[in-house]
């Protein structure tokens, strides 16, 4: 192991990287020195000096002591959510305007009873997409095809230009 893959291996490294880099620094005296300056090093950054009084009340008034928590979730509110939710889907669908349904008229006295009226009239289509996707897939085939044949061709025309360039080159000779 090189120096420079010690200190990677060492500290971010899996089992046999970090045995691989402790091994190293048995053996080498600059990686020896170097983690023994890194171990002081992190023993005093390790120490904590307790902050001067005035710091210390300066840091606490900057501190929200106030938590906010979010609303727990229950199944009664899921509930609840989720009935309202099919509550308006269901009320969303009766109401909906352009809606055929056959509408009684009251009975009024120069108009028969039960006399109906039709709103609208719903217009069901079934798509059948099946003669759009296999023209789809004929033109992705298509499509791959030429572009293999570019490829082709532009290795063609790379080699041709490599060609000529050596072919000038020797020809100034």
């Amino acid at each position: 192991m090189k120096c420079e893959d010690v200190w990677p291996n060492l500290e971010t490294g899996g089992r046999w990287q970090r045995w691989s880099a402790k091994r190293h620094v048995r053996r080498c005296t600059s990686c020896t020195e170097a983690v023994q300056r890194l171990e002081e090093v992190r023993q005093q950054m390790a120490v904590t000096k307790p902050l001067p009084p005035e710091l210390r009340e300066r840091w606490l008034s900057a501190a929200d002591s106030t938590v906010v928590r979010p609303q727990r979730v229950t199944r009664h509110r899921i509930a609840i959510a989720v009935t309202v939710t099919a509550a308006s889907i269901a009320l969303a669908v009766v109401l909906r305007p352009d809606r055929a349904m056959q509408v009684p008229i009251p009975p009024i006295s120069n108009v028969p009873a039960m006399t109906t009226v039709e709103v609208s009239e719903v217009q069901v289509r079934s798509l059948d997409v099946s003669e759009e996707l296999d023209q789809l897939l004929e033109d992705i085939s298509r499509s791959k095809t030429e572009i293999n044949e570019l490829a082709e061709h532009i290795r063609l025309r790379q080699a041709s230009d490599q060609l000529e360039t050596l072919l000038t080159k020797y020809e100034r000779q």
